[in-house]
């Protein structure tokens, strides 16, 4: 289990770190934290039930697996996964740069945004014309408890900046 915990860390800190961010204070601690945490649970395997150490195992190992697939097809920018991964897709006969191109404009079309509006059905006006009627998602209304000092507990309820609760139910 420690073997696999320090391998996991060491897989981490080697493959999908920048260079520059190998450097510094916040380095240091993390390459001290890669050799001093492994030290600790070793000690404390002795009074761990060895179904728990078991359970470690098979995590430090599921991880190292799901860490392995990632750093290798989606490494993070300058960091020496991201050189072998361009290097794969170059061999390939695939652009790097477009392929971080699409998905960079695949993550923007997937955004949402805080208020969405939906069509819900299409309904016609005094003239006869087809009009679309939309759900405008509203915001969560906020509550707040509170005790008085006779024990009783007051929720207060606070509608969302946008509207209030009469401004929509007049439309």
């Amino acid at each position: 289990m420690v073997g696999t915990f320090f391998m996991t860390q060491l897989q981490l800190m080697r493959k999908n770190m920048p260079p520059e961010s190998l450097t510094g204070q916040a380095a240091q601690m993390q390459k001290m934290m890669l050799y001093f945490f492994p030290v600790i649970y070793a000690m404390s395997a002795v009074v761990v039930p060895i179904g728990v150490l078991v359970y470690w195992l098979t995590s430090n190992l599921w991880t190292m697996g799901q860490q392995g697939i990632l750093i290798r097809n989606n490494p993070a920018p300058n960091t020496p996964a991201y050189i072998d991964w361009e290097e794969r897709m170059l061999a390939k006969g695939k652009d790097p740069e477009a392929i971080v191109l699409a998905r960079a404009e695949k993550s923007r079309k997937t955004k949402k945004t805080p208020t969405q509006t939906r069509t819900v059905s299409t309904a016609t006006d005094t003239e006869g014309a087809a009009v679309e009627q939309k759900v405008v998602r509203q915001e969560v209304t906020r509550q707040t408890v509170k005790t008085t000092e006779d024990g009783r507990r007051v929720v207060t309820r606070q509608q969302p900046g946008g509207q209030s609760r009469a401004q929509r139910k007049k439309k």
